[in-house]
């Protein structure tokens, strides 16, 4: 998956999107910064189901548009929701 926009939640409660899902990493596109070793927890909307996700941020970097892209590692990865995400590659 690559270049898409998969509206996603923080647990905070900020709206964001899902960019990328490469089978290691995570990139999320979300108002705001975490520090690198930051927990990540968010709910990415799919058509046919809703997934949480949990991970640990690698770092975050500030786009012209005001929005953080944040790349992170998951920790937990259940079968059903890794292969959720690798069909969307």
């Amino acid at each position: 998956m690559s270049g898409l926009a998969i509206p996603l939640t923080l647990r905070s409660g900020e709206e964001g999107l899902l960019e990328s899902w490469d089978g290691t990493f995570l990139v999320v596109k979300v108002p705001v910064p975490f520090a690198p070793g930051a927990p990540v927890r968010l709910l990415v909307a799919l058509p046919a189901m809703e997934l949480p996700l949990e991970g640990k941020s690698i770092g975050s970097k500030l786009g012209a548009d005001g929005q953080f892209t944040v790349r992170m590692r998951l920790i937990t990865l259940p079968k059903p929701t890794r292969l959720a995400l690798d069909a969307l590659r």
